[in-house]
């Protein structure tokens, strides 16, 4: 991940507080370490279309079921993990 780059343009570009900023990276790296899996990886694989789907049904899918995580499964707050790889996914989509 370009943590530092990406952290620059959320503040600089997106109008985002640093502790903002932060918590959105923060977010990505559980979803690297809990799924096991490279978020830049995911972004050349599909612009993140299976990592979203993780994430659907605020996680009430057979995919995540077969995970072990300990995400907010069913509840509204999981938002903040799709919200985070969209931002990821814009600023990705900066650099084609």
């Amino acid at each position: 991940m370009e943590k530092e780059k990406f952290k620059e343009w959320l503040i600089k570009e997106k109008g985002q507080e640093k502790k903002v900023a932060s918590d959105i990276i923060s977010r990505l790296k559980r979803i690297m370490r809990e799924l096991d899996c490279n978020i830049d990886d995911e972004y050349q694989l599909d612009r993140f279309e299976n990592l979203l789907s993780f994430f659907e049904n605020n996680g009430n899918n057979e995919k995540m079921k077969k995970r072990d995580t300990s995400f907010p499964i069913g509840k509204y707050h999981i938002g903040v993990y799709r919200y985070a790889i969209r931002k990821y996914s814009e600023f990705k989509d900066l650099d084609k």
